[in-house]
């Protein structure tokens, strides 16, 4: 953690952000994202986020960057096949990726 962020480093997390499937695709998320990164903005730091598979496409266009990923198989962790998948049947892989913004300065912004 140290080689990402240097002890005493100011930065806000973005621990969950969570849209009603009945609202998605209509901006909330990315709506809620731009509060967030104004906040980084106004205040000069930067912001982490640990992004699920489905959610990384929204925080890329949001101006976040993939810093890692960690691809999961989770066929290695699944004590058991897919139910009624049949017996060649895999629970596939999972992609997290570690995604960091940084803030825009004034001049950026124009």
């Amino acid at each position: 953690m140290a080689e990402v962020m240097p002890a005493g480093t100011r930065c806000l997390f973005i621990v969950g952000l969570t849209v009603s499937p009945k609202y998605q695709g209509r901006g909330v998320g990315s709506a809620l994202l731009r509060w967030g990164t104004r906040i980084c903005d106004d205040n000069g730091v930067f912001a982490w986020v640990h992004s699920s598979d489905p959610a990384w496409g929204m925080y890329q266009k949001s101006g976040f960057e993939v810093i890692r990923s960690l691809d999961v198989d989770l066929d290695e962790y699944a004590p058991c096949k897919p139910p009624g998948e049949g017996e060649d049947a895999k629970w596939g892989h999972y992609v997290f990726r570690y995604m960091k913004y940084l803030p825009k300065t004034p001049r950026e912004e124009n």
